[in-house]
Formats: C-alpha cells, sequence, structure tokens
C-alpha cells in the first residue's frame, strides 16, 4: 500500500498511482480538486431585509466539479441573465441574484442549482429562505415605571420597544437630553447612571425614532437620603486612601533603612564623586579635604627607622618601629613612607595629598590603613 499526503494543497488535478513488476504495469488516476466551498455548494440559509431596500442573494460552487449555476424564483422562474452577477475566484464561482427595491410579496424561498461540469445529469441544489418586513412605526412594548433610590444607590432604565427599522433610542432628563458620562452609560437601549445624587433626581424620558414615526415613555426617579451620608463615605474613601498611602511611605523607609550601606561603602562612594576630575581638577579637590593634626601627628622621636622596604617616583618605604602609636606603650612595627632628600615642592604636596585621601577613606580591607603622620618639623 502506498499513500500520498499532501499538506496545504492549493492545486487541484489528476494525481496517477502506477504498480508496475517484472509481468508487468497497472496504474490508476484519482482527480483531485482544491476548493474553499464547503460540501461543493453553499448559500446563506436566510436573509431578513424591509421593504424597499435593494437585496443581493449569494450563491457559490467549487469551480472545478460545479459550473452552470442558476438562481430560481419562489415562483420557480429562472433569473434572467440581467438579473444576476457572475464572478470567478481561484477556487470556486459565484452567482448573485441582485432584487432592487424589495417587497414584501417578493419574500420566499429561493433556489440555486449547480451542474456538474463531469456528470451533466448531475445536480446540486441549496435553498435561501428571503423575509421582508414593511416599515412600522416605533411603539414601547413595556412602559417605564416610577422608581425611589437611595444615595449613592444606581439607576438602570430599560427602553423595550419595537419597530421597523430598528428605532434609534434616545434619553431625556427634565427635557434635557442625557449624554454618555463617568459613571453614566447608554447600551443596548438601557440608561445606568452610577452613585446617584440628588440632582439625579427628575423625569426621565425615553423616546424611540425611525423614519416611520416615534413613540416614547417616561418615569419620575426619586432620590431618597441625604448627601450627608454620601460624604461621610467620600470621607471614609479618603482616609483609607491616605493611611494606605502613609503605609507604604513607612515600609519604603523601613526598606531603605535595611538596606542601608554601611560607613566604609558611604566613604568610598563618596570619594568617588568628588573626585570626578570632569566636576574639579584633582589637585583642587585634595586641597579641599582636612588634615586634622592634633588627631593624626605622631612625635618623631617615638619612631625608629629600619631597612629600606621600596622605592617610589617620588618617595621611599622604610620599616620602622614605632613606639605607641596604637594608645599603648608597646612597641609596633609599621611601614614609612617618606620624601627623598632631594624631593620638590609638588612632590610634598603630592605626598600630602595621598595623606588626605587616605584619612579620607578610613580603614578598609582592601587599602592600607593609616596610622599617623609626621608632618612638622621636628615634630
Amino acid at each position: 500500500v502506498s499513500t500520498l499526503t499532501m499538506e496545504n494543497s492549493s492545486a487541484s488535478g489528476i494525481y496517477y498511482c502506477v504498480a508496475s513488476n517484472k509481468i508487468g504495469e497497472e496504474e490508476r488516476s484519482i482527480e483531485f480538486y482544491v476548493s474553499d466551498v464547503p460540501f461543493g455548494l453553499q448559500t446563506d440559509p436566510q436573509v431578513t431585509t424591509i421593504v424597499g431596500n435593494d437585496v443581493q442573494l449569494t450563491c457559490r460552487a467549487s469551480k472545478y466539479i460545479y459550473s452552470h449555476l442558476a438562481w430560481y424564483y419562489p415562483s420557480s422562474e429562472v433569473a434572467l441573465s440581467d438579473s444576476v452577477i457572475k464572478k470567478t475566484d481561484n477556487y470556486s464561482i459565484s452567482l448573485t441574484l441582485v432584487i432592487p427595491n424589495v417587497t414584501k410579496e417578493q419574500s420566499g424561498l429561493y433556489k440555486c442549482r449547480a451542474q456538474n461540469q463531469h456528470n451533466s445529469t448531475d445536480t446540486l441544489e441549496q435553498h435561501t429562505q428571503l423575509l421582508v418586513r414593511a416599515k412600522a412605526a416605533p411603539y414601547v412594548i413595556q412602559n417605564l415605571t416610577d422608581l425611589e433610590v437611595n444615595i449613592s444607590g444606581k439607576i438602570i432604565l430599560e427602553c423595550k420597544v419595537s419597530g421597523t427599522p430598528e428605532p434609534q433610542i434616545t434619553w431625556r432628563k427634565n427635557g434635557y437630553p442625557i449624554a454618555a458620562a463617568s459613571g453614566i452609560s447608554m447600551e443596548n437601549n438601557t440608561l445606568v447612571i452610577e452613585r446617584v445624587k440628588k440632582d439625579d433626581e427628575g423625569l426621565y424620558e425615553c423616546k424611540a425614532s425611525n423614519d416611520m414615526g416615534q413613540d416614547s415613555t417616561s418615569a419620575f426617579i426619586k432620590i431618597q437620603g441625604s448627601e450627608e451620608k454620601s460624604n461621610i463615605e467620600v470621607i471614609i474613601l479618603v482616609c483609607t486612601g491616605l493611611a494606605a498611602t502613609l503605609f507604604w511611605l513607612l515600609l519604603t523607609l523601613f526598606i531603605r533603612k535595611l538596606r542601608k550601606p554601611d560607613a566604609t561603602d558611604i566613604k568610598t562612594g563618596y570619594l568617588s564623586i568628588i573626585m570626578d576630575p570632569e566636576e574639579m581638577p584633582l589637585d583642587e579637590q585634595c586641597d579641599r579635604l582636612p588634615y586634622d593634626s592634633s588627631k593624626w601627628e605622631f612625635p618623631r622621636d617615638r619612631l625608629r627607622l629600619g631597612k629600606t622596604l621600596g622605592h617610589g617616583a617620588f618617595g621611599k618605604v622604610v620599616e620602622a618601629s614605632a613606639f605607641g602609636i596604637d594608645k599603648s606603650s608597646t612597641c609596633k612595627t609599621v611601614a614609612v613612607k617618606m620624601l627623598k632628600e632631594c624631593a620638590t615642592t609638588n612632590e610634598c604636596k603630592a605626598l600630602m595629598s595621598e595623606l588626605k585621601i587616605l584619612i579620607h577613606i578610613g580603614h578598609h580591607l582592601n587599602v592600607v590603613n593609616l596610622l599617623g603622620a609626621c608632618t612638622k618639623a621636628g615634630g
């Protein structure tokens, strides 16, 4: 068994299946038709219109199966060519029957007949029921009734009317038109007013009209209660909103407090801001950093220099013993950075800037910590 599968087919045609062996071969043909018309022939089951309108009844058939489409009136009389419109598409053909200025007497069962182009005796037929309604002036099916509505309640008025063509509905209050707005809707012939106030009390009228005439119905809406109650509700809503806002504000402040960075992060961040060279030259920024000699100055006579540990661009680093530098009488080994004997004024200023920056940063795991400084001659 051999199976041919075609997806998203778009071309009709004849397919051949050929089977062969050493003795011989045999073939079979299969007609394959692509169509966009379900069941080969299609019409609208029912069409409703109004006296005086122009009506079009359309019949569609598969292009490669059926031909010779024809419309038949309820009297079984075939529609002539001057009353129909033919059209050919990619996969279908259509025939549209045009009935201008239709009358009520033209209501009935219309038939569309298609003939199989491969077999003249095979025909297919579909029916369309045409309903032609006479024009009628609007009339009220059910009158509106007077209502009593509480303050902040809802008004719902349904205007039940009929007419042909379908009537247009307009609403009035005390003779003045009502327009849709926030809290006021007019859909499906129904007027809805949300959260009514004392001013909404009055005579409401529904008017239905078409080209045949008009009709109306009205009702008086009485509002019960006082505005004080409504005002209290508004105050409660406002207070609730303020309380909610205050709660979220306090919650935000609490969360920010929990996420507040430690002092080291603040200093590092602040340093990165004030040392932006685009805003102020680096040397001017360093000049503005303070130096508290009473806090950082260390006597030279308590410092005993040792071996040199390294050399820099304008100074050297020497190992030294400092007595009482950590507020105790013990001796502590430290590293001392000092200028060379031939250092210039600018190099001295650069070392002082480095000193101020280390003071500003403070103690940090990733930075050399400053213990003290000897900046005064003979100090």
